[in-house]
């Protein structure tokens, strides 16, 4: 099965491809699609079963263009009309950041459940995606998740400095020459707090 310039929301595919190889209860799958900006490969194996509970492997998961992301190592897949349970998962991002997705569980009755890790994530990089502020670009950055979205959001988000500068946009910049940079987002129901934590050799 293939297409070519489809509109999905308010973005163009250039392309999508989807090849199946086998049977309901054993196949493989390669899937193909793109945009102006990016390319998404994506392999898997696996089956189906009579409960129609779908078990198997992300083999590989590339995605190409300004944001480079891709998947390490093959990675189990459960999805159901009930559950979809993701395994743990490392993802490169860029030239040197990484993900590390320990959980990503979705149940029709409790919602998303999900916990991770990121490490030595330049904010640079995700310039494609997210507007990131000229002063914060040069930051490289790690940080955690554990975060449950039912009815409510519960948990943290913690980010945390590991190089870079924050640069003030002044006639002549002026670099924070930060030591430490924390920040840590927390929530409970309607609740939301967060808290930082930042030591600058310019402003103390």
């Amino acid at each position: 099965l293939s297409a070519r310039t489809l509109r999905l929301g308010d973005s163009n595919l250039a392309h999508a491809a989807v090849a199946v190889q086998g049977s309901r209860s054993m196949h493989t799958a390669r899937i193909s699609t793109g945009t102006s900006d990016h390319r998404l490969e994506m392999s898997l194996s696996g089956g189906l079963d009579e409960r129609f509970l779908w078990q198997g492997l992300l083999q590989m998961a590339r995605v190409e263009g300004a944001l480079p992301l891709q998947l390490v190592q093959p990675v189990e897949l459960r999805v159901s009309t009930e559950a979809v349970h993701v395994g743990n998962a490392r993802f490169e991002v860029g030239n040197a950041g990484r993900i590390d997705l320990a959980v990503l569980d979705w149940d029709a009755r409790r919602g998303v459940t999900s916990r991770g890790t990121i490490s030595r994530l330049a904010l640079a990089v995700l310039q494609p995606l997210l507007p990131v502020p000229d002063a914060v670009r040069s930051l490289v950055v790690a940080g955690q998740w554990d975060v449950t979205m039912a009815e409510t959001l519960a948990g943290s988000f913690t980010l945390t400095r590991e190089s870079g500068d924050i640069v003030i946009p002044a006639s002549p910049p002026v670099p924070a020459q930060l030591r430490t940079l924390r920040v840590e987002a927390r929530a409970q129901g309607s609740e939301i707090s967060i808290d930082a934590s930042i030591e600058s050799g310019a402003f103390g």
